[in-house]
């Protein structure tokens, strides 16, 4: 449970004034997001605030968008996801297909 008026966010206002010390504390986090390898940043945006590559508030909580709208974009998160699940049902497939031949 976080502390009472703890934010993982800074406010814009907090950015507009540029309050340092928790500009710093946040700086890592941001950046690992902004890097939002796998697109899970982009997925969290989208379904929690609707956002859009074109649209979308939150981003302004960030220096370097470009990779989150890239994931935005081509809903890169959703792309691992299909792709994990399709190698997942091809290998249980195949288990399936050896487990039915006949003995030797």
């Amino acid at each position: 449970m976080s502390a009472p008026g703890f934010r993982c966010f800074p406010t814009l206002q907090q950015r507009r004034r540029g309050d340092r010390d928790f500009l710093a504390a946040f700086a890592t986090g941001r950046r690992a997001i902004e890097l939002d390898r796998y697109g899970i940043a982009a997925h969290v945006l989208s379904v929690r605030d609707g956002c859009t590559a074109e649209r979308c508030a939150a981003l302004a909580m960030f220096e370097d968008t470009g990779t989150l709208k890239a994931n935005l974009k081509v809903r890169a998160f959703d792309t691992y996801v299909t792709r994990v699940c399709l190698r997942l049902e091809q290998a249980r497939a195949w288990r399936l297909t050896r487990s039915h031949r006949p003995p030797p």
